[in-house]
């Protein structure tokens, strides 16, 4: 009887031992190298599909004013092709980046039908081109927070420290709007310079190392830099600023084709 709780109990220590060891090598995860590791796989993605989601809600002089954009993308790195179909503020388009021959063209339908430019120089990096992938690549100081699924995939879930530039676009669309400073774009780069630390969120599948999604909720970020301003009679109060993004079957997406009409495209020189 001793002699099998002896066995019972080394089994018991040899598994506990066994648990012990995969949860340290999970927990020794450097968030550095999950990071760096990832953007450099996203630079090899043959295809995907990604997105990106922007809500901004905020009120001056009681007046509400929301703003929502989104961008939807598909990517093929060969032969290199890109569609971008944008909503912003219920208005919707659709533009393309076609390579054809040695030449990059980008599609574009107007009112009085399709245009194409000829694209010089074009950097056709899916980190450079998808804006989840943008932002991301721009995040520094990543911490571990935990392992957890994500829309049914084991992830990483890592906390990322984002520039104060992330939020130029915003400050200045506010400023713009709602006659803060009489609308000078001159306050913007001095309200950037008050931006407070800006924490985020993204999730990074544990088998492919590939990026799924990125969150940034900037709302008190916002509150924070508008509320500093003395002198001017416009106050700002942000009840909602949210950036988030996803990327989906990479290596795995549906080719696409441009619309027909796109063949008769009117040729167009490039602005500058």
């Amino acid at each position: 009887m001793m002699k099998h709780s002896a066995y019972r109990l080394a089994a018991w220590i040899v598994a506990a031992c066994m648990i012990f060891l995969f949860t340290a090598c999970d927990q020794s995860a450097d968030p550095e190298v999950i990071l760096r590791e990832s953007l450099a796989k996203s630079e090899q993605i043959a295809n995907c599909e990604a997105s990106y989601r922007y809500s901004l809600i905020y009120a001056s002089e009681e007046k509400e004013t929301q703003v929502s954009s989104s961008i939807d993308s598909t990517y093929f790195s060969s032969p290199f092709r890109l569609r971008e179909e944008r909503t912003t503020n219920g208005t919707d388009s659709t533009t393309y980046l076609n390579a054809e021959d040695q030449d990059v063209w980008y599609y574009a339908k107007m009112e009085d039908g399709w245009k194409k430019v000829n694209v010089e120089n074009q950097d056709r990096s899916p980190t450079k081109l998808l804006p989840s992938l943008s932002l991301l690549k721009s995040a520094e100081q990543p911490k571990l927070v935990r392992e957890e699924e994500w829309d049914g995939t084991p992830a990483y879930k890592l906390e990322l420290s984002f520039p104060a530039e992330t939020l130029h676009n915003t400050i200045a669309e506010i400023v713009a709007t709602s006659g803060m400073g009489n609308g000078s774009q001159t306050l913007v780069p001095a309200l950037l310079e008050s931006v407070p630390p800006l924490f985020g969120y993204c999730y990074i599948a544990k088998d492919s190392g590939l990026p799924l999604a990125l969150e940034l909720d900037t709302t008190d970020a916002l509150n924070t830099v508008f509320s500093n301003i003395d002198g001017d009679s416009v106050q700002i109060t942000v009840s909602e600023s949210v950036i988030s993004g996803t990327i989906r079957n990479p290596d795995r997406t549906d080719p696409f084709d441009l619309p027909p009409e796109t063949a008769a495209a009117e040729i167009m020189e490039a602005a500058g």
